[in-house]
């Protein structure tokens, strides 16, 4: 599938792909945690065998980048971390962010780059995006999971965040276009949209490959519409710009067609 092919899938945003459907999409509320056949169909739809996925899952547990439990039929189930929740409610609640910024500064020594690396990847996963060096801009969100996480690891004491309420300075706004150029990434969310919608194809698909091809694609459609989104208000961003409709199209698709998606998620995790 060209869809595939242009937007591959980590085994690692595979393994997150059913646990975020089940704690952030609202009509899952309630089942139960995604078991390992959800997780292996979707890694084995998206090109990935089977070892490697086990390989993959028992790093991820390891690390601590992955929950399991035994539930009461001795089955193994998935959830997401509190670090992955985190973001999960950043991103399901981006739509209603107060206008303004939220500016992350940094400061390590020469000698730890580990721990900046760390810091660096922390903030992506939140949204962040590169302003200058050691500085790191974002739109206006509850940072409460952020700031836990980076507690946590104790880098607290090297991250510094500002949040302001200013977004009218011609100045700052004219930087930002350009900085992001919001003219190209018009052209790319456009392009995404035109693929996703063929991927999806609405009326040509039904029943389990249907709801495959949604679960496969929201991940890539997080990604597009926040990993690599920039933090800029409304008002800089070109005419047409088609943020707004992607962030709803899946939405709207499983709010109509949910019955089809569930039965899916259900099938492969009773």
């Amino acid at each position: 599938m060209d869809f595939v092919r242009k937007y591959p899938l980590s085994l690692k945003e595979i393994i997150t792909t059913p646990m975020i459907f089940r704690e952030a999409v609202p009509q899952f509320d309630g089942l139960p945690f995604p078991s390992l056949p959800a997780i292996r169909d979707l890694a084995e739809f998206s090109g990935h065998n089977y070892g490697s996925l086990r390989t993959a899952i028992s790093r991820a547990r390891r690390s601590g980048k992955l929950e399991s439990f035994r539930d009461h039929n001795g089955i193994t189930r998935f959830r997401l971390t509190k670090l992955q929740k985190s973001v999960s409610n950043v991103v399901v609640n981006w739509q209603d962010r107060p206008q303004g910024f939220t500016l992350a500064v940094f400061s390590f020594r020469k000698e730890d780059e580990k721990e900046r690396r760390t810091v660096r990847e922390i903030l992506k996963y939140f949204g962040f995006k590169k302003l200058a060096q050691n500085t790191y801009i974002n739109g206006m969100f509850n940072t409460e999971g952020l700031e836990a996480e980076i507690e946590h690891r104790k880098l607290h004491k090297n991250l510094y965040l500002f949040h302001s309420l200013q977004v009218d300075s011609p100045g700052l706004l004219d930087q930002l276009r350009k900085i992001f150029d919001v003219e190209k990434r018009a052209l790319e969310l456009s392009e995404f949209e035109t693929d996703l919608k063929e991927f999806v194809n609405e009326s040509a698909h039904a029943g389990d490959e249907f709801a495959r091809r949604i679960f496969y694609a929201g991940p890539i459609h997080y990604s597009k519409c926040f990993v690599e989104e920039p933090p800029l208000p409304a008002s800089v961003l070109p005419e047409g710009y088609p943020l707004i409709r992607l962030q709803n199209y899946l939405d709207n698709i499983i709010r109509i067609r949910g019955r089809e998606i569930l039965t899916y998620y259900l099938k492969l995790n009773s």
